[in-house]
């Protein structure tokens, strides 16, 4: 469902239709609105269209460190899955692996202290 969304932007009045919820548009716009004001506070003399200008550089090029920092976060997943994969085969295939005596059932003690207990045989004398 189209959602319309009016909003003040560096003095502009713009009417937005998107699919997303109009909360989370006028959230957008907000937060674009503040990040230019921060700027304007710099570049006081500079026209607004350069400052809008350079909040967009500045969102473009976050926007292209962080899909850099989840390549390198999806190689690093890769490598680690891969290892693991190893880690598990060798570990599968080299040695049997040892239950912790925490874990052992109620079964296993009950087994044990259900034996009865062997007595020494008495001697005739």
């Amino acid at each position: 469902m189209k959602n319309t969304v009016r909003v003040n932007l560096c003095s502009q009045n713009l009417v937005i239709v998107s699919d997303e919820p109009a909360e989370y548009v006028m959230k957008l716009a907000q937060d674009l609105g503040d990040r230019i004001s921060e700027i304007e506070k710099v570049n006081k003399y500079k026209p607004a269209i350069s400052n809008v200008l350079l909040c967009a550089l500045q969102y473009s090029d976050e926007k292209n460190k962080l899909n850099d920092e989840i390549e390198k976060l999806k190689k690093e997943i890769e490598r680690l899955s891969a290892e693991n994969n190893r880690l598990t085969s060798t570990a599968s295939s080299t040695r049997p692996v040892a239950v912790p005596k925490k874990q052992q059932s109620f079964f296993d003690n009950d087994m044990k202290q259900s034996k009865p207990k062997a007595t020494p045989a008495k001697s005739r004398n």
